[in-house]
């Protein structure tokens, strides 16, 4: 038994390291589940009520150069009758499929022309994108883009993004939007993911569940005909070799099941731009990534905000300069909203001061939308 348990997990190994992952859930006896990712194909389920002539088809850009591989399989919806809404569903699609395409072609692109001036072997990265359709009725569409991606190193990564949307509006949902109706839906999800979590404490990072002391509110999920299923990026309270932990939570633990009522206004998308700019002198490489917002229904809506964004992070890229020369710089960033209307940004700063000498820097931010400020946390 052991010598298979240890041949399985090598192939969950293997798999993680270059697949992209879709789901798999059975739940008879309505107990909550832990589901890891396991290896699907591009091909996407599709799933249609009378009600709600949503279709959906695949739509693929392949292409490969020396310096990128390039293999997206994404969703194009279709919805009769209503095309202000299915434009603003597939506008969200491609904002999310393009920005994560577009930032590891640019990535890919300087790091070779740096290698070819230097004499450095070229490598090829890679862009996988594919989808999965979890629910399409009841003026609800819930479906997960998945994005892989490989720049070097031991093994790919990859990260899910979800989008929960009212087909009637084309608006994006949160999960209060979904269960909102149930009284403390948001500590029944966290007391059932601490519950799954506690019966086998060694496949996480204890540290980080116990951090989760609330959900955030554009915490990631999608839905199935068996309920809701909330789920965490790689490394977030796991080890690599766990994936993606996904929690199926059934609709029996909400009393008045789903809300189906109209979403009339969502959260903003955040996507990475790379900063390109005269004002920072550095000799060496810069891979500088901040957030901007993005409005599907308005293009121009915050653009004020991104602009302060700009701002605020070329101010504290100057004030680390000015302590030390910087040779190299690579941000990072992480967010969270805290409500609708605040969202809280995390960036961290990698800094190259010379060829022994790195630094870190952690930044954090809040920004608030209804007043389009940013400020330091």
């Amino acid at each position: 038994m052991k010598k298979i348990a240890a041949i399985l997990t090598l192939i969950l190994v293997s798999f993680a390291s270059f697949n992209v992952y879709g789901e798999d859930f059975g739940n008879e006896d309505g107990d909550v589940r832990i589901s890891l990712p396991r290896f699907v194909n591009h091909k996407t389920v599709i799933m249609q009520s009378s009600a709600d002539p949503v279709e959906i088809v695949d739509k693929s850009e392949n292409y490969s150069n020396d310096y990128v591989s390039v293999n997206i399989y994404k969703p194009e919806i279709h919805i009769k009758n209503n095309s202000e809404s299915e434009k603003l569903i597939n506008l969200k699609i491609d904002n999310i499929v393009n920005g994560f395409k577009n930032r590891v072609v640019e990535d890919s692109q300087k790091d070779n022309e740096f290698n070819k001036v230097n004499g450095l072997p070229i490598k090829q990265y890679e862009v996988n994108v594919n989808n999965t359709i979890h629910y399409n009725k009841d003026n609800i569409l819930s479906l997960t883009l998945h994005l892989y991606s490989y720049t070097g190193g031991a093994h790919g990564a990859t990260s899910d993004e979800s989008l929960n949307i009212d087909t009637q509006t084309g608006n994006n949902g949160v999960l209060k939007d979904f269960l909102g109706n149930n009284s403390g839906y948001d500590e029944t999800i966290l007391n059932e993911i601490k519950k799954e979590v506690a019966k086998n404490p060694e496949m996480f990072f204890k540290e980080e569940v116990d951090k989760i002391t609330k959900l955030p509110y554009n915490q990631k999920f999608f839905i199935t005909d068996d309920g809701v299923v909330v789920y965490f990026d790689e490394y977030a309270i796991a080890p690599y070799v766990a994936g993606r932990p996904q929690f199926l939570i059934p609709f029996s633990k909400f009393p008045k099941g789903l809300n189906k009522a109209n979403i009339t206004e969502e959260s903003p998308l955040v996507k990475s731009m790379l900063l390109e700019s005269n004002d920072i002198k550095i000799d060496n490489n810069q891979y500088i990534s901040i957030p901007q917002l993005v409005c599907s229904n308005v293009e121009s809506r915050y653009n004020g905000l991104n602009d302060e964004v700009r701002k605020t992070v070329l101010m504290d890229i100057k004030a680390i300069e000015e302590k030390s020369p910087i040779k190299g710089l690579t941000t990072y960033y992480t967010y969270s909203f805290k409500n609708k209307n605040s969202i809280i940004i995390s960036m961290k700063y990698i800094i190259n001061h010379n060829d022994k000498l790195y630094d870190e820097v952690t930044k954090n931010y809040v920004i608030d939308l209804s007043k389009d400020k940013i400020y330091m946390k």
